[in-house]
């Protein structure tokens, strides 16, 4: 079996939260009550991991939420979670 990343997203005090609930339905496909749930668990605790998947994916998935940010000129940070960031952002959603 391939081995896996967590991708975390990291709160910061700039980007709107319903652009994160956006970015999580649009990006990582979760409906809009869940999006809410993670965007104020990311609000609440300072980052949550909101998906699980192969290396490559990974790089796609932080690649596309980085330059929608940066598009829409919000500094959203996601990225590959360390295991430190992998088990303190542990949620139940993915």
């Amino acid at each position: 079996m391939r081995e896996q990343v967590s991708i975390a997203m990291l709160n910061d005090e700039v980007t709107p939260m319903e652009f994160v609930v956006e970015i999580l339905q649009q990006v990582f496909d979760y409906d809009r009550k869940t999006a809410t749930r993670i965007m104020l668990d990311i609000h609440r605790r300072g980052g949550a991991i909101v998906a699980r998947a192969s290396p490559q994916k990974g790089d796609e998935l932080v690649d596309s939420v980085t330059s929608r940010g940066k598009k829409s000129g919000h500094p959203l940070t996601c990225k590959i979670a360390d295991a430190k960031e992998s088990e303190e952002y542990a949620l139940k959603y993915v």
